[in-house]
């Protein structure tokens, strides 16, 4: 079996990760939750190539030099990558990486990726992407849908159905449920049929294209002329062009194809999963490194009498005296200082700065 493609989208400015994560480095170029950047640690989960072929990377105009690096760093050269002058959302960039895999291989299968999301269980990860895999195979678009464990009103979920007839396990697709309050995700969380939407999609880039063309034909449409009118630079790098894709409709792949489709199909996951969308979450996904009291903070720094902080990034001594439950982040764009429970407010801040 021919191995699958990866589709690496390196597009989002993670507003809510200020002062980290600005216009001009984004978090997935950033190492939040470890001591390498997330795209880098995106691209060594898929750089096995007896297991996976080369990815194809897509990432703005302005940072496709520093996602090259950064994925060349997890061993995994991209082929090609393909550069939006402009974002248009999710649904270009996952119709244009599949009208490229398809060019290049008409059975490619792809399993499109975040750059900037948490996997904690890679071998549970590459488990569950052999089930997408063969369910791919088989006609479907696959997404990966993450068992919940809180009543989670941050995340949109999938309401999944039975099982598919003759592939192990997986699940029909019943329908994507946009961001719910509070009392609705609780429910979500006791009926055991819902699951986050990971954002994370495997299907043959032939059906993804079908189904495209089906559902979101401007989308298609514009995609095939700038990719046809690409400039193609040296190391299989393709600038798409700036017109033929601002023609395309900014919607994401989830309501351009998924809400719609017939193809869907789910597989559950515990894979330890975050998109890593908030201070809350880096100060989550890096809790079991902290000390008796809660904080994560550099060894440098020092806290008396506080508990459950995040201190993170920037240079020199950072004190804290008698405080709970704060982020304190640093970097050379600014200083935040919040409560944690507050830092999905911080899109806020990076909203007034613009």
């Amino acid at each position: 079996m021919m191995r699958p493609v990866p589709v690496i989208l390196c597009g989002g400015s993670g507003t809510r990760l200020w002062p980290v994560s600005t216009p001009a480095r984004p978090k997935q170029f950033a190492a939040l939750v470890s001591d390498v950047a997330m795209l880098t640690a995106t691209a060594a989960r898929v750089a096995d190539q007896k297991h996976f072929a080369q990815p194809i990377v897509v990432a703005g105009t302005d940072h496709g030099e520093q996602a090259a690096m950064l994925t060349r760093a997890a061993g995994a050269a991209p082929a090609p990558m393909l550069l939006e002058p402009a974002g248009r959302n999710t649904a270009p960039a996952v119709v244009a990486a599949a009208l490229e895999a398809q060019a290049r291989d008409a059975d490619a299968v792809i399993v499109v990726l975040p750059a900037d999301h948490l996997i904690g269980d890679v071998e549970a990860f590459h488990r569950v992407l052999a089930r997408a895999v063969a369910a791919a195979r088989a006609g479907r678009i696959v997404t990966l849908g993450i068992r919940p464990d809180r009543p989670e009103t941050g995340y949109g979920y999938i309401l999944a159905g039975g099982p598919e007839p003759g592939i192990d396990g997986v699940c029909k697709l019943v329908r994507f449920v946009e961001k719910p309050d509070e009392a609705r995700a609780a429910s979500y969380l006791a009926d055991g049929r819902y699951f986050w939407n990971a954002g994370i999609f495997v299907a043959e880039a032939a059906t993804v294209v079908a189904e495209a063309e089906r559902l979101a034909p401007a989308v298609v449409a514009a995609c095939r002329r700038a990719l046809a009118g690409a400039e193609r630079r040296a190391d299989d790098v393709l600038v798409l062009n700036a017109d033929s894709l601002a023609a395309s409709p900014a919607v994401s792949f989830d309501v351009a194809v998924m809400e719609g489709t017939d193809r869907g199909a789910v597989v559950p996951a515990d894979i330890g999963w975050s998109d890593v969308g908030s201070w809350q979450a880096v100060y989550e996904a890096r809790r079991t490194s902290g000390d008796a009291a809660g904080n994560v903070a550099p060894p440098e720094a020092l806290l008396i009498d506080s508990r459950n902080c995040l201190v993170a990034g920037g240079t020199g001594q950072v004190a804290l005296i008698g405080v709970e439950n704060l982020a304190v982040i640093r970097s050379e764009d600014g200083l935040l200082i919040c409560d944690l429970d507050r830092s999905q407010d911080v899109k806020a801040v990076s909203a007034a700065l613009e």
